[in-house]
Order: structure tokens, then C-alpha cells, then sequence
């Protein structure tokens, strides 16, 4: 599947990579997935999402129809990792409806020092080789 979800520090902070072409039952799938484990995670949840390698996705109208805002107060910050600007207003259109705290960065060193800088709480390693 062209979604990886995955934590990049277990129970913390969850880690969604997109890539090549994603499609809309891709999508219903992993933010299927992605709920789940938000709602086992310990507060708050941060999320990175790699959009950096993903070529090509549903039209936004389909894929909003899924998106409904997150409800209590385990969700944190939303970091989408975006170098396409048609997929940095896709990400901002679906962040603003999926409720939570985002921004937009290009790439994963910039994400985490965003990160680092927000929750002094996390001991985010450099690298996602122990993603779990």
C-alpha cells in the first residue's frame, strides 16, 4: 500500500508517509487506521505526515467527504511535510477539517525541530529507522 502509519515515538507521535499514488480506498483505510491509533496514543498526539514522494491523490472533494473534525484531547500538532503546492492546500483544506493544530514544513529535520519546539515533553530521535 502506498500509506505507511507507523509511530515515530511510540504512543506520542504517529508517523503517515504517502507515496507514488495513493488511492481515495488507500486513503479510507489509513485514516481508518491512523483514528485507531491516535485513540490508544498518550496526549498529546502529534502527527507527522510525509507527503514529500506521493505523486498523486483523489480529487479533494472525494477525500473530504471522509474527513470529520477530531474529537477530544489527545490530538496535538499536525506537521505535513509538502514540496507540491497543490498538496500543500490539499493538506491545508484537510487539517483545517480534520480539527487539529497543523503547519507545513519541507522536510523531516524541519518537522521535528517544529516539533521539539512545541513539546518539550518528546525525546524525538533524528532518524525514523525504529519505527514501529
Amino acid at each position: 500500500m502506498p500509506i505507511e502509519i507507523t509511530w515515530y515515538v511510540e504512543k506520542r507521535v504517529l508517523y503517515q508517509r504517502f507515496t507514488g499514488v495513493v488511492t481515495l480506498e488507500d486513503f479510507v483505510i489509513s485514516l481508518k487506521e491512523s483514528r485507531a491509533r491516535l485513540a490508544t496514543g498518550i496526549p498529546l498526539v502529534h502527527t507527522l505526515v510525509d507527503t514529500l514522494t506521493l505523486e498523486k491523490y483523489p480529487p479533494l472533494r472525494q477525500l473530504t467527504r471522509h474527513m470529520t473534525p477530531e474529537t477530544g484531547d489527545n490530538t496535538g500538532w499536525t506537521i505535513i511535510m509538502v514540496n507540491n503546492p497543490l498538496m500543500r492546500f490539499a493538506g491545508s483544506v484537510l487539517s483545517q477539517i480534520g480539527g487539529s493544530s497543523f503547519t507545513m514544513t519541507g522536510s523531516l529535520a524541519e518537522a521535528l525541530a517544529f516539533l521539539r519546539a512545541r513539546d518539550g515533553t518528546l525525546d524525538l530521535p533524528d532518524e525514523p529507522g525504529g519505527l514501529k
